[in-house]
């Protein structure tokens, strides 16, 4: 699932000095590591059911790129935790399907995840790419639909999520509920490398379920 997404090279002195030399770029070096674990995760996963060994990831030749791809993983495996702690039904989509409008309000919510990792980001120097990041989230999350329906969703989605950034601007509620799901983002990408015990040990993954849960409830 994340092969397209995130390629790392192997667990060489290299690889370690480089994250060292991100101490100065404590989110970047969180969202790396946390990223590297999901993809660690999923691979074990994926080897479990095919009861062998699955091919290594590509390697991502620089640092850039590497951000990137642990955006795009992260984003969408937030996206996907917080659609199971909201009770969603499951994203099996084959071609020729509709899509269901919370489906369509899920993947929105996926756009928020990744506003929320763009200030952070270009805070330590990176600028992250919103519209590639968005792309990459629904394709993985529909990946066995055809490139027109994709295109289609993400469209629908795009709109769901420019009407939530417009209401922003004129309901305080709306701006209130952005900022704390902002918040709850940065704090699931920190939790991996923080010593603040409050920090590490909170469940995030059901709060962001909760803000989910709010969002598809304005539909009705």
């Amino acid at each position: 699932m994340f092969g397209k997404l995130f390629g790392r090279k192997p667990k060489t002195s290299a690889g370690a000095v480089e994250l060292d030399e991100l101490s100065d770029r404590p989110f970047t070096r969180a969202l790396l590591l946390r990223a590297a674990k999901e993809v660690d995760e999923s691979k074990r996963h994926l080897d479990d059911m095919m009861g062998r060994r699955s091919p290594a990831l590509p390697a991502l030749d620089t640092l850039d790129q590497r951000i990137a791809s642990a955006a795009s993983v992260i984003a969408f495996h937030v996206t996907h935790e917080a659609s199971k702690e909201a009770g969603c039904k499951p994203f099996v989509y084959a071609s020729g399907d509709k899509i269901s409008v919370e489906t369509q309000m899920v993947i929105a919510f996926g756009f928020v995840v990744i506003m929320s990792l763009l200030k952070p980001l270009e805070h330590e120097g990176y600028k992250l790419d919103f519209r590639e990041t968005g792309i990459s989230l629904t394709s993985n999350t529909l990946m066995l639909m055809k490139p027109e329906e994709i295109v289609a969703a993400h469209q629908a989605a795009a709109e769901i999520f420019k009407g939530l950034a417009q209401a922003m601007g004129e309901h305080p509620n709306v701006q209130e509920w952005m900022d704390n799901t902002t918040k709850l983002v940065s704090f699931y990408v920190e939790q991996f490398t923080t010593t603040v015990p409050k920090l590490k040990e909170m469940k995030i993954a059901p709060l962001l379920g909760a803000q989910l849960k709010t969002f598809l409830s304005s539909r009705e």
